[in-house]
């Protein structure tokens, strides 16, 4: 029973999606750490709630950990 194979131009065009995909979470990466100079890095005790302010940046980084380039 012969094994048949895709033709290359199909296996190329799967491949190709996946290709974009990783070239825009690259981007995505680039301008999420070239997003984080926009914004100082103030000091919390001028605000209102700096515990709340806190304890909700700790929770979002336990569930989205930064990644490393």
């Amino acid at each position: 029973m012969p094994t048949q194979t895709k033709p290359r131009a199909l296996r190329r065009s799967q491949s190709a999606p996946a290709e974009v995909l990783n070239a825009i979470l690259e981007e995505l990466r680039l301008m999420r750490g070239q997003l984080a100079l926009l914004f100082p890095s103030d000091d919390l005790t001028d605000f209102a709630h700096a515990d709340r302010i806190t304890r909700s940046y700790e929770k979002a980084v336990k569930e989205y950990p930064p990644v490393s380039p």
